[in-house]
């Protein structure tokens, strides 16, 4: 890296650490698709590239440029407060149009087959692919969850089949005939009959990519299916591979996960299909709304970027919800302006920050009585400072409760001034290291300022 210093290079491109790249002489800072949870730094140390990306363009004095076609909301209010200045490009590259994007109701439209099974395609969508391969074109077919089902349930005791470690079901993944824990990837093969009442009633339930896959398979048998998520692209190199084969126009569709939103750029996709939007949207967190416009805008926008033109179809339960109607007119303001209200009636950012504390231990007891002490020198350091406009909720059960054989419980803290989180949490940390180690020592406290998620 020396040679940086030595002005040897000109540009530096990379992933969110590249914004520590040293260079003395920064003229300008580029933060391509800033909304991106990816430039967020959950471990320790917690940072956000796109923040670091502005407190370096002042240090520096230098130019920084937040690109997205679907702005996050703290960057997008910055622009209405003046704090950024705000430029809109209001054609796409070359002109093109943007895909025609047409919602299609589930509720009335899935097909049944013989078997009284709903099928996860609709007509509308099988016939868009039926037409897309006639004429030589590529389909992309977008949910955002891998497996085969979301989980097992035995149909006569009602039990789901859970991760040991974790407070989430296993996620069946047929082609291994396993079950697997998306967070600790705990695995085991899949049973033949429920370990809780040794019933042979186990029933599949829900959707992921390789259930498309198979579906999709089975339609249309002589078309070339790939599929392209986590399980598809581990080992060295296969994400370049299966990328190259629709570039070289070997795949005719390609069904995959969120991975398929990030800016890939292929003539012959003609067809984009979200097969079921409602997921992310029912997410138990406050950016979900806008996590999935994002999602479905920019999987969208995957579609007719050349000469051909191109088509979004929308799969929903909801198609009333106000994302989804926004999604479709491709219109950010019309998001922007309904979201935003719910955020300042809940004080929720931009109009608050936020710290997530997350407590961590091995018995679910220690860890509840570690919270509830965190929460009183909260209280004790807040009233101290007479910070008024401090607002603390929890401690509660983290909505991932157990999470790699840790029990977690969670506190949040919102304030309109950073400085009160930050000289809250510091007399709080400076507390904690008073009381004797033996007391919680089998507990660890993790604080995320202005945190992606708040699972």
């Amino acid at each position: 890296m020396a040679e940086n210093i030595n002005g040897t290079v000109d540009v530096a491109v990379g992933a969110r650490s590249a914004i520590f790249a040293p260079f003395e002489n920064v003229g300008l800072i580029v933060v391509d698709e800033e909304h991106d949870s990816s430039y967020k730094q959950e471990e320790v140390p917690c940072y956000n590239a796109r923040d670091v990306a502005i407190v370096r363009g002042k240090l520096q004095n230098c130019t920084v440029i937040l690109g997205s076609a679907t702005p996050s909301f703290e960057s997008f209010y910055n622009t209405i407060i003046g704090k950024y200045k705000y430029l809109k490009l209001e054609k796409r590259i070359g002109d093109k149009p943007l895909p025609e994007v047409e919602i299609v109701d589930i509720r009335k439209s899935f097909r049944k087959e013989k078997n009284d099974k709903f099928s996860i395609c609709s007509e509308k969508v099988i016939e868009s692919i039926k037409s897309v391969l006639k004429n030589n074109e590529q389909a992309i077919l977008f949910i955002n969850r891998r497996g085969y089902a979301n989980f097992i349930q035995c149909t006569e005791c009602g039990e789901s089949l859970r991760c040991p470690n974790c407070s989430v079901t296993l996620t069946y993944h047929k082609k291994e005939k396993s079950l697997k824990c998306h967070y600790c990837d705990y695995s085991t093969p899949l049973f033949e009959t429920c370990p809780h009442c040794s019933s042979f009633a186990i029933k599949e339930i829900g959707i992921g990519t390789q259930k498309l896959e198979e579906e999709i398979k089975k339609l249309f048998p002589k078309a070339r299916v790939t599929r392209f998520d986590r399980d598809t692209v581990r080992g060295k190199g296969s994400h370049q591979k299966i990328l190259e084969k629709l570039e070289n126009e070997e795949i005719d569709i390609l069904i995959g996960t969120q991975m398929l939103s990030k800016g890939h750029d292929y003539p012959k996709v003609t067809l984009v299909c979200a097969v079921l939007a409602d997921l992310d949207l029912n997410f138990p967190d406050f950016r979900a709304a806008e996590k999935g416009f994002q999602l479905l805008v920019q999987v969208s926008g995957r579609a007719g970027r050349s000469l051909l033109k191109g088509k979004s179809i929308i799969q929903t339960l909801n198609p009333d919800h106000y994302c989804i109607d926004a999604a479709k007119e491709h219109n950010y303001s019309k998001f922007f302006e309904k979201e935003i209200n719910f955020r300042r009636r809940l004080n929720y950012p931009p109009f608050t920050r936020i710290a997530n504390i997350i407590i961590k231990g091995d018995t679910d007891i220690e860890t509840k009585i570690a919270a509830m002490k965190f929460k009183s020198l909260l209280l004790k350091a807040s009233q101290a400072q007479e910070m008024k406009g401090l607002d603390i909720l929890g401690p509660s059960p983290a909505l991932l409760h157990r999470l790699r054989a840790k029990y977690r419980w969670q506190i949040i803290i919102k304030s309109e001034k950073i400085g009160f989180l930050h000289s809250v949490l510091n007399k709080c940390r400076n507390a904690m290291q008073s009381i004797p180690k033996n007391e919680f020592k089998r507990v660890t406290i993790h604080i995320d300022i202005d945190p992606s998620n708040l699972v």
